[in-house]
């Protein structure tokens, strides 16, 4: 979200953004304000339904979009805010740093009667001393996690390990210290107390209330696993389908270099094919954030493994150190204690981490759950497309040698970009043994040779109905993570409509009728009772501006061009102000003023 976060953030977006806003609070629209700004931000480079926002747009432009954009939010199972959504919701996901940070700002925040408690002290009685180190206490077991301070035992071990490294005179000493300085000083003893904790727990001495990390871990690690397991196999259940659906429904001539449609739009209605366009382009997203998850949780898991070795190693050394000894120096011992504090707080953030995935994953579902009949679909497109396609097959290669630049694994390179722009957004998956063209920042796959020849001879033209394609798809440029190279770029909605879309027409079965029906259309029907309002206002205006007067020039030149061929009367000629019965000497001759045909 970094990468957009100077557009989102523009003054315009966030005005448009706070119309939104109050207008679905009004109409009980339940969004997120982020959100709205990030969709914003997309739909307004739509060349149909977007805004220029680089230039000051007019006000009845902004309630348009505005209009638009409430529709589109009110649209519970609109594919392409489901895909946006999906989009913000990753991007804004936490990483590990973000875990601890905040877990950290909650307990510091649970805490900080406690900790102003403690750093403002200064009664050196006995019974504020003991009050104080009582605080000390429940501080340094609930900042480091080692165990329940409602538990006896555990206040009673954590009190002796306190003990140990800090006597009462130590307490008078810490009272006497500045407030910043307190802060330091209590940090570093906190994790002395949780290192000695720990390590008396593995030798047995005293386990009260830590709980066995490693074996939550990798609980944690398992449940999270089969989680996003579970989610990917569903998603790609559907992805299969969908894409054999697309598949089906084209083909290619190799002769003509053409796309072969065999898909009939009138048992599929466009808006239903759109939709279905959508919800491809949201489970495709959906994917891809799936096998990061399950990506950052195996590195995560790899880190866990290191981290305990780490942990091992750092007991072993003190184990070394102490051997038998009642009393060890505390130079010695000290730094070992807190380097394995350091360790169990990293165990600790990944224990949080683990919840959180499970959470994410938890609102991603929600997100990319929809109503549409999308398998119903699928199967009317697979059934029609196979009554539709010709007696002799024309075959779309997907398997072919690899002649351009070894595909590089991204998101735009694992999609064919001929299918995507011939198709107006459809996601077909390329073929790795064809390779990709690189011109630049983008980076183009395929999914066959003959699709990747014809793109690579006219390169220009064909990227021009990329980038026009994905404009009018606003949900790819977050899919295919092109913020930055698409700065700047704005397609107006003539440019847009060239954009052959393939799918919404049959170049199969085409039939000419022998007998046209007419039409029974009037031509003068006005369905706008505004325009039939304007019309009679015009006609009544005709009717008051009717004159009586004698014949002037013009009016006498235009009524002679309908009714009788005569010369072009001279500049010079002018018509004089007389009465009707006079007669005029046009051409040298007295006339009357008649002007019937001669007989």
């Amino acid at each position: 979200m970094d990468s957009i976060r100077e557009f989102v953030e523009a003054p315009s977006i966030k005005n448009v953004s706070v119309e939104i806003l109050r207008e679905c609070k009004r109409l009980n629209i339940d969004v997120n304000r982020l959100i709205v700004k990030y969709v914003v931000y997309l739909f307004s480079l739509h060349p149909n339904d977007g805004i220029n926002f680089a230039e000051k747009p007019k006000r009845l432009q902004v309630e348009q979009f505005v209009q638009k954009c409430i529709e589109k939010f009110s649209d519970l199972d609109n594919p392409e805010i489901k895909t946006m959504n999906l989009q913000h919701e990753f991007y804004n996901m936490m990483s590990l740093e973000d875990v601890k940070r905040k877990f950290n700002e909650t307990i510091e925040s649970r805490l900080a009667g406690m900790i102003k408690e403690i750093s403002e002290a200064t009664s050196k009685s006995d019974d504020d001393l003991d009050r104080i180190f009582g605080r000390l206490v429940i501080y340094i077991t609930v900042l480091h996690r080692i165990g329940n301070p409602s538990d006896g035992k555990v206040m009673e071990a954590s009190s002796n390990a306190l003990r140990s490294v800090m006597t009462r005179e130590d307490l008078i000493d810490f009272l006497g210290k500045k407030k910043n300085q307190r802060g330091e000083y209590i940090q570093s003893l906190g994790k002395i107390v949780c290192g000695i904790r720990l390590f008396n727990k593995e030798d047995h001495l005293c386990d009260d209330g830590i709980r066995n990390i490693f074996e939550d871990l990798i609980t944690g690690y398992d449940n999270t696993k089969k989680a996003l397991s579970s989610a990917l196999s569903q998603t790609n259940e559907l992805i299969v389908l969908g894409t054999k659906a697309v598949r089906e429904c084209m083909d290619y001539n190799e002769f003509t270099e053409e796309f072969v449609n065999l898909f009939k739009s009138d048992v599929i209605s466009n808006e239903t094919l759109h939709k279905f366009k959508g919800f491809l382009i949201m489970l495709y997203q959906h994917e891809n954030y799936l096998k990061t998850l399950i990506q950052l949780n195996t590195k995560a898991y790899h880190s866990i493994e290191e981290l305990k070795e780490e942990y091992n190693k750092v007991l072993f050394q003190l184990h070394d150190v102490v051997q038998f000894r009642i009393a060890v120096p505390t130079d010695l011992v000290f730094p070992h204690f807190q380097e394995l504090s350091n360790i169990w707080e990293q165990l600790c953030t990944y224990l949080n981490y683990f919840v959180q995935v499970i959470n994410f994953n938890e609102r991603m579902r929600r997100i990319v759950s929809f109503k549409f009949p999308f398998k119903d679909t699928c199967l009317k497109m697979i059934k029609n497309s196979i009554k539709a396609r010709p007696s002799k097959k024309l075959t779309l290669d997907f398997v072919a040698l690899n002649k351009f630049t070894p595909l590089n694994e991204t998101i735009m390179t694992r999609f064919c970009a001929t299918t995507f722009v011939k198709t107006n957004g459809f996601l077909l998956p390329s073929s790795s043994r064809v390779g990709m063209i690189t011109k630049g920042e983008f980076h183009y796959g395929f999914s066959s040779l003959l699709l990747a020849e014809p793109f690579d001879r006219n390169f220009e033209k064909e990227k021009h109905g990329f980038l026009k394609t994905m404009f009018l798809n606003p949900g790819c440029i977050g899919f295919f993570d092109l913020y930055k190279e698409t700065k700047g770029i704005r397609f107006s909605k003539e440019e847009a409509s060239e954009i052959v879309q393939i799918m919404h027409k049959n170049s199969v079965d085409v039939q000419t009728d022998l007998h046209p029906i007419p039409v029974n259309k009037d031509v003068n029907y006005m369905f706008s009772v505004w325009d039939l309002r304007r019309k009679g206002l015009q006609m009544a205006n005709l009717v008051k501006c009717k004159t009586t007067s004698s014949q002037t020039l013009h009016s006498f030149h235009r009524r002679d061009a309908k009714v009788q061929t005569v010369e072009m009367v001279q500049n010079g000629i002018q018509t004089t102000k007389e009465e009707g019965e006079n007669s005029h000497d046009y051409f040298g001759v007295n006339l009357p003023l008649d002007f019937r045909r001669p007989q």
